[in-house]
Parts: C-alpha cells; structure tokens; sequence
C-alpha cells in the first residue's frame, strides 16, 4: 500500500494542470504506481512530449531510420509514393529538408541504411519495387541509385547486410485460390554502381505472412517473422555467397512462447544477446517475447508479457533502451505506446503505463518506433495522424 500527503497529492495536480504535455512528473515515493497521464516513478525514464510534427506527405508514416552521427532522420509513409527527409538539430527537432517523390515508391513501408549511411534502401509494396537511393552525407538529400522489380508480390520489409554486400526483402506473398503467391526472403546482392542482382529465393513452409527480417551483429545469422504461420524463423548466413540456410523454427504454442501467432517485427537487444518480438498487428493477441541468443545464434525463450486488450492493441514495433531495462511499444490499432520495465536478471516484465493518443500529443495509429543515436529521444511514428511525434526521455 502506498500513501502521499494531502500537500503532495495538490502539488502533484497542479502541476499536470500547467502540463498536459509531460507524459511524466517525478514521483516523490519509489513504490508510487505510474499515473493514468502515463508518468512513471523517479527511477525510471520520463517520457515528455517534444512535438508532433504533422504533413500530408507523412499520411501511413511507417518506419523511420536515423543516422548514427544524429544529423538525419528518414520516413517512408506508405500511403504515398516519397521518402520524406528532416534534419535533426542539436536538440534533435526534425525539421524538413527534403521529400523525394517517384511513381516506383507507391506504398514505400520500411527503409534501411547501409553500413557506411552512404545508401539507403525502400521497400514499396503497392508498386512491388525495391529501390535504392544514394544520399548526400551533407544535406542529407537522396538521388536515385537502383531499383529492382523482380517477382515480388507483397513486399514488406528490406534490410542490408552487416557488411553492405547484400539486401534482404521480406515478401509476404499472396493467398488465394487462382493467383495465390508463397511468402518468400529475397536475397539481393548489391553492387557498386547500383545494381541489384537476386542471388536467393528462400521459399518455407513456415514463411507464411513473414513480416520482417533482421540479423545479428556480424551478419552470420537471420531471423524472420512470420505471422500468419505464427512462428520465427532462424537462419545461417553465408557471408560470401549470400545465401541463407535454414537453421530453426520457434512455433506459437510449441513451448512456453505463446505470443508467437501474428508476430510482426523483431529487434535485437543492445548487446546482442537477446532478441525481442512484439505480436498483435493483423492478428493474434498483443505482447512482447523475448528470447535468449545461443552461440550458433538459434534462441531459447525467456519470457513474455501480455498487454492489456482494453488499453492496447496492433502490436506492431519495439525499441529497447541500451540497458535493456525499458522496453516501448507501439499499438496501431488502440492507438497507444506501452512503456515496460524489464528485470534481464529475473526474465521478468510488467507494464508500467499506456499512454494514449491524445490532442496534442499525436499517437493516431502509431506505428515504427526509433532512437536518436544518443538515446536521448524517441521518435513515434502515427500512420493515422500523418505526423512524427517526438519525446524526450528524461531520467
């Protein structure tokens, strides 16, 4: 049980009348539960509104990428057909620079940097293209570099290599009785002038709806998400020719992992020895898994936590903080971001708050979640509300 001071309670509501916009206020006791505004305890961080920056070129803002020296953020909104482009300041403000229109980009989803930041790539799955775009390390703008069209259906996501030698596409393919397509991992090798050339078509049974592919660190192993076959995937990398070798497959239900069905996207955990899952986006129910890194990169289950259906729903994208002791999460369909603490030392998590869309803080269908470089912000993106919404994370 928990108590405050009548003088406490009065100061605490005074001051979330004068700011509506701090998600949270420091509490004056360790064990005081988080608010309904979304505020947390002194000890954990502090999400305060920055600001939401709406366009209409940012309508179905999807997933975002942010270049390790802070100086660029990049959006793809895949109700559109361009990349939109912002600088980001010393205080980490996105400000526009550039919006990059081309008919190849209809429904631009997800985007990825190259290792050196020189080439970012996007993945389109209205017109089924993935292109690729020099950029100018200066002013951050992009010029076309490469593109290929080459039997994709319904293309979801696109990730380089560690190395930079290859592109890997997510295709969640296409059920139906007369025009039905596999979901299958593409391998693209890429070359110096631009060029992508298909060097591998990885077509599985348990593929079906994949959603993301990410690696580890050194590139040696793959992971994929597959929705609709509710499971993850676990792949061996040849680092020269590209290809991918089959290597695991974690089934919802299998073992103690039960959040499998519908899982949407996957990151890896800071250091590398955990990866995290979040499910719920097009089906099955909302929570996150999280799983222990093997040596030969195959996983073993940790834990998992499920997330309130009357306050969250449409799990779709994850960001760890570099402790791993936070874990954010967004939810398209309810319309809000769940802040978890984590305890890596006991595979344990609990919610410490939902916080909702609301006027002025835009969490309209919030979707790719991203750092700055210095993990002093987090960038939400909100399909719905056609808008970038900033927080800083205060401790």
């Amino acid at each position: 049980m928990w108590s405050v001071s009548r003088s406490m309670l009065g100061i605490t509501l005074f001051a979330l009348s004068l700011a509506n916009t701090l998600l949270g206020e420091r509490a004056q006791a360790q064990n005081e539960p988080p608010s309904a505004d979304g505020s947390q305890t002194a000890t954990e961080p502090l999400l305060k509104h920055r600001v939401s920056v709406r366009r209409d070129d940012l309508a179905g803002i999807n997933r975002m990428v942010v270049t390790s020296d802070n100086a660029f953020l990049y959006a793809a909104p895949w109700r559109g057909d361009s990349i939109v482009a912002f600088k980001l300041g010393r205080s980490g403000t996105p400000d526009h620079v550039q919006s990059y229109s081309n008919p190849l980009l209809r429904g631009v989803i997800k985007l990825s940097l190259s290792p050196d930041e020189e080439r970012l790539a996007g993945i389109c799955l209205r017109s089924n293209t993935i292109l690729l775009f020099r950029r100018d390390v200066r002013n951050g703008k992009l010029t076309p570099d490469g593109f290929s069209r080459s039997n994709l259906t319904w293309p979801v996501s696109v990730t380089f290599s560690p190395d930079g030698t290859h592109l890997y596409v997510a295709d969640a393919g296409r059920s139906g009785a007369s025009d039905e397509a596999p979901s299958a991992i593409v391998a693209y090798r890429v070359s110096e002038g631009g060029g992508l050339e298909e060097i591998d078509r990885v077509v599985h049974d348990d593929l079906q709806g994949t959603r993301d592919v990410l690696f580890d660190r050194q590139g040696r192993i793959c992971y994929a998400c597959c929705s609709n076959a509710g499971c993850v995937l676990v792949f061996e990398r040849d680092g020269d020719s590209g290809k991918l070798k089959h290597l695991q497959t974690i089934r919802d239900d299998a073992s103690d992992a039960t959040l499998l069905d519908g899982v949407h996207s996957g990151v890896l955990g800071p250091d590398g020895s955990r990866i995290y899952f979040v499910a719920g986006r097009f089906r099955g129910q909302s929570g996150v898994s999280v799983f222990n890194r093997n040596q030969d990169g195959t996983l073993a289950f940790s834990h998992q936590l499920v997330l309130n259906p009357d306050q969250f729903s449409g799990g779709n994208h994850l960001a760890v903080t570099p402790d791993e002791a936070h874990v954010f999460v967004s939810g398209t369909t309810g319309d809000s971001l769940a802040v978890i603490r984590q305890d890596i030392s006991t595979a344990s998590a609990k919610v410490l708050s939902y916080i909702p869309n609301q006027v002025d803080i835009v969490l309209d269908g919030p979707s790719g979640l991203t750092f700055d470089a210095e993990y002093k912000y987090l960038y939400v993106a909100a399909e719905d509300g056609s808008s970038l919404t900033m927080f800083d994370i205060v401790r």
